[in-house]
């Protein structure tokens, strides 16, 4: 699921414009993740969080932008709660949500991990606002895709 999200996100980024820019920011993008996903001690967790908050403070192409800085804030976010470290999750989760214009799905994402850092803190009622709001965006995109195969679909006639 990571090289997956990693492939879309690589994807929309190149088709965004300022090219040899837009590949840096791609390379220092792939980079952070592959650092994240092969770390397995603390230390080279530590060293993936600062890949990924690198990758973070840096400016992509201004269309993907939002969706790449908050998959990246929640990668690190999640890398916290591993490290057991569930305040900087939840710092991480809220700059994550603070990026304006990203896709509801990655803010869903990160409404769950913040869920989690909350939990971990050992406040239920915050993580269970934070699961309802993810739910809610969830809600409207599954209602959003039904709507849109409804209209494509050809309508059956039943004598």
């Amino acid at each position: 699921m990571k090289a997956a999200w990693l492939a879309v996100t690589l994807l929309f980024l190149a088709g965004c414009a300022r090219p040899s820019q837009d590949r840096a920011y791609a390379a220092e993008v792939r980079a952070a993740h592959q650092t994240a996903d092969s770390a397995t001690t603390q230390e080279q967790k530590r060293a993936a969080e600062r890949a990924l908050e690198s990758a973070f403070e840096r400016s992509a192409a201004p269309g993907a932008e939002a969706a790449l800085r908050q998959d990246l804030a929640d990668r690190a976010a999640r890398l916290e709660l591993e490290l057991g470290h569930a305040q900087q999750a939840l710092d991480w989760t809220q700059r994550g949500l603070a990026v304006e214009g990203a896709p509801d799905l990655l803010r869903a994402n990160l409404l769950i991990t913040e869920a989690d850092a909350w939990v971990a803190l050992g406040q239920r009622g915050e993580a269970r606002q934070s699961l309802l709001a993810a739910l809610e965006i969830n809600q409207a995109l599954l209602s959003s895709e039904l709507e849109e195969e409804e209209s494509h679909s050809p309508r059956s006639t039943r004598p």
